[in-house]
């Protein structure tokens, strides 16, 4: 088995919702820095994730994706439910 193969399988009993709310306490803590452009905040956000957890590159382009819409949500970029936005970006 692959070291990638490894971290999926691990990752796979992984609680997501920690992930979730790990992503979201780091981007509160940066997110305000304004001497930081925001892809040293991105990779920020991803080192300390990576110091809490072990998962696969995969994984990695995912976590991506999510910061950049949140970013959006945040910036009100994207529009969603005030309800969904009230439970679950807690931060924005």
């Amino acid at each position: 088995m692959s070291n990638q193969e490894t971290k999926l399988k691990n990752f796979e009993t992984l609680n997501k919702k920690f992930l979730i709310s790990e992503l979201m306490k780091f981007m509160s803590i940066i997110g305000n820095h304004k001497n930081m452009s925001g892809k040293e905040k991105k990779d920020w956000v991803l080192l300390k994730l990576r110091e809490e957890m072990d998962f696969p590159d995969v994984i990695e382009d995912l976590i991506i994706a999510i910061i950049d819409y949140v970013v959006l949500v945040d910036k009100g970029q994207i529009k969603i439910n005030p309800k969904i936005k009230k439970n679950f970006f807690k931060c924005c």
